[in-house]
C-alpha cells in the first residue's frame, strides 16, 4: 500500500499501536472505532464528537511542527501517521522507529480512500465501509432535502491580523474536502489556480477580488480573537452583501484542521442549516407536527436544531458584549419575537 508520497508501507501483522500527528489522522482513527497511544491533543482530539476527555489517555508526543522523537520511540508503535507537511522532512527518522503513513491531498475522495488505507492497514475495513455510508447517506438526503432550495453562494474564508495586513485570505475552494461537497449544494466558484502551490485545497484571495462575486453567505474561521472583528474597521469588507445582510457566521477551526469524514459530516450538520434554513425548518416541522405555519423555537431548541453548541454560543456572546439573543440572531438570521426564534421571510 501506497500513501500519499508514494513511499509503500508494509506491516506484518495489522496495526494496533499507532502514533498519530495529525488531526486528519484522528479523524480516520475515530471512524474506525480506534485510538492512538500517543498523539497530538489538538482541539479536534478534545471535541466530545472526536475523542473528549480520552484523549488525555494517550501519550503527548510533542508538536504537530516538531514531534518528540525520542517519546515516540518510547511506546513502540507499529504504525505512525502524519502528513506530508511537515512529516516528509522527518520521514527517514520516523521511518527508523515504525512504518510511516503521510497522508495529503485534500477533496472527498482523498478522504475516503485514505480512511480505506487505514482501515486496510488496521484490519478495519467493515467500520470504514460503515463510515462512508453514512457519509453518503447524509449527502442523500440533503440531496432531497434541498432540491427544490435556490443555490445560494457561499464563501468560507480565514481571517487573522496578517491576512487583514495583507489582504490576502485563505479560501476553501472547490478542491477542498470541504468545499468538494458544499459545492453539491451551493453555488461554491471559488476554484484553485492550477499552478497554485501551497496548502491542498486553499487559494488566497483579496477582498476585492472577493467583493467581484459577492456571496450571500460567508463563512469565518477566525485565527487569533481579532479575526472576524477586525475585518469590521475595513470599508471593502462593509460593502460585501453577506454583511449587509448579516448573513456572516464565525466557525470553529476544524473546517482547515480536519480533512476527513467524520468532520465533513459535522461540518455538514453545522453550515446547512444555516445557508439554508428553511429548508431544514420545514422538514423538521413536517416530521413533528403537521402544520402549514412553523411553529416558534426556544433558543436553546433553535441551537439544538441547527447543530450549535448552546455553551459555546453564551461564552461568545459574552466575550463580545452582546446578549445571547442578539449573537443568536446575528449568526442564525433567525428572528426574534415573543421569546422564540422564527425563519426569516
Amino acid at each position: 500500500m501506497a500513501d500519499s508520497t508514494t513511499a509503500v508501507i508494509h506491516l506484518k501483522h495489522p496495526a494496533q499501536r499507532i502514533v498519530c500527528l495529525s488531526a486528519s489522522g484522528l479523524d480516520v482513527l475515530v471512524e474506525l472505532g480506534l485510538a492512538p497511544v500517543g498523539g497530538l491533543r489538538s482541539e479536534v482530539a478534545t471535541q466530545p464528537e472526536f475523542y473528549g476527555e480520552r484523549s488525555q489517555q494517550w501519550a503527548p508526543v510533542g508538536a504537530w511542527l516538531l514531534p518528540n522523537f525520542r517519546r515516540i520511540c518510547q511506546l513502540q508503535p507499529d504504525l505512525i501517521l502524519g502528513w506530508q507537511f511537515p512529516h516528509r522532512f522527518y520521514r527517514h527518522w520516523l521511518a527508523d522507529i515504525a512504518p510511516t503513513y503521510l497522508m495529503g491531498g485534500s477533496g472527498y475522495e482523498e478522504a475516503v480512500l485514505r480512511l480505506l488505507d487505514i482501515a486496510g492497514l488496521t484490519q478495519q475495513t467493515a467500520a470504514a465501509e460503515a463510515a462512508i455510508a453514512q457519509l453518503d447517506g447524509q449527502l442523500a438526503s440533503y440531496h432531497q432535502r434541498l432540491q427544490a432550495a435556490p443555490r445560494k453562494t457561499v464563501l468560507m474564508m480565514g481571517a487573522s491580523r496578517l491576512s487583514r495586513w495583507s489582504d490576502r485570505y485563505p479560501v476553501e475552494t472547490q478542491t477542498g474536502t470541504l468545499g468538494s461537497v458544499l459545492q453539491q449544494f451551493t453555488h461554491f466558484p471559488w476554484l484553485k489556480p492550477v499552478a497554485h502551490q501551497g496548502e491542498p485545497g486553499l487559494a488566497y484571495l483579496s477582498l476585492p477580488q472577493i467583493a467581484q462575486v459577492d456571496p450571500d453567505i460567508i463563512f469565518v474561521q477566525s485565527y487569533g480573537a481579532a479575526g472576524l472583528r477586525g475585518l469590521n474597521h475595513s470599508h471593502s469588507w462593509r460593502a460585501l452583501q453577506a454583511v449587509q445582510t448579516q448573513q456572516v457566521f464565525e466557525v470553529p477551526q476544524f473546517w482547515h484542521w480536519g480533512n476527513g469524514t467524520r468532520l465533513l459530516r459535522l461540518m455538514l450538520q453545522k453550515l446547512l442549516p444555516l445557508i439554508y434554513p428553511q429548508a431544514f425548518m420545514t422538514a423538521n416541522s413536517s416530521q413533528s407536527a403537521p402544520s402549514s405555519t412553523p411553529a416558534g423555537l426556544r433558543q436553546r431548541e433553535l441551537c439544538d436544531r441547527l447543530g450549535l453548541d448552546y455553551r459555546h454560543v453564551a461564552q461568545t456572546a459574552q466575550q463580545l458584549g452582546l446578549s445571547t439573543h442578539a449573537y443568536v440572531q446575528q449568526q442564525t438570521g433567525w428572528e426574534l419575537r415573543d421569546e422564540r426564534y422564527y425563519p426569516p421571510a
